[in-house]
């Protein structure tokens, strides 16, 4: 799975530019999923409504469950906590999250005047939706309009990189992983440099349906504790290829 952003001014046609987006990948393929930042919002659920006066009267998760679809309204997460969700997909389109979102994105803005201060070293592309001519690049980000959907999505192809853990352990060379990603996208590093993803190649540890990253001394702790014990049962490969513990309280 992997991940792009999307960024700029408020009304500046953000979402519609994410829905092209989806909707050119989709076209081609691939599996898309969509985290959209509502900063502004207490609530997302609409008052008045069962979910909300389930909310109201103190029950803290509310599922809906549809004909098409389902709902899950919950407590906020992080947003790479969010990411868990998405296990399978090709891409996840992220819209908002300017400050935590760590990852190559695109500023969307009507005109440059408004992208310039959305502007920083995650930045890959800008488009400009109060336009249909929009010029050249600006400090070499290339700008495209809305009507350069397949650019755009081609783009998103190239950059989009697997999420990193936002742990800034440092172990990779740099201070933060915002640190490693800006290198990564100027062509001075490589994911691979992130030894948690490296980790979680092997091990995965997800508690209440969420991922927790593990550092690779942890990760292959457990996973040597793991195989010690296996590899004792009977009826057990001595190198399984997979192994899978689910503990229920």
């Amino acid at each position: 799975m992997k991940v792009f952003g999307f960024t700029g001014p408020r009304n500046s046609g953000k979402t519609t530019v994410v829905e092209k987006i989806a909707e050119k990948l989709v076209n081609e393929g691939y599996r898309v999923g969509y985290i959209k930042h509502a900063g502004r919002e207490e609530f997302i659920d609409v008052a008045g409504k069962d979910t909300s006066r389930l909310r109201d009267s103190g029950a803290a998760r509310r599922v809906v469950i549809a004909g098409s679809e389902s709902a899950i309204f919950m407590e906020p997460l992080e947003l790479t906590k969010a990411y868990s969700f998405f296990g399978g997909f090709d891409y996840v389109l992220v819209e908002g999250f300017r400050r935590s979102y760590i990852g190559p994105r695109i500023v969307v803005a009507r005109k440059i005047e408004d992208a310039i201060g959305y502007i920083d070293e995650l930045t890959v592309g800008i488009v400009l939706t109060g336009t249909t001519q929009p010029s050249g690049s600006y400090k070499d980000i290339p700008i495209f309009s809305l009507e350069d959907v397949d650019k755009v999505a081609n783009l998103v192809k190239t950059n989009a990189l697997n999420p990193l853990p936002g742990l800034n352990c440092g172990k990779c060379g740099f201070k933060t992983c915002r640190g490693l990603m800006s290198a990564i996208i100027r062509g001075e590093a490589s994911i691979d440099h992130c030894v948690t993803l490296k980790a979680l190649k092997e091990v995965r540890l997800k508690v209440d349906d969420v991922y927790v990253p593990l550092n690779p001394f942890v990760a292959g702790l457990l996973r040597n504790i793991l195989i010690a014990f296996i590899s004792s049962l009977k009826g057990v490969k001595s190198k399984p290829n997979k192994i899978e513990v689910i503990v229920l309280e």
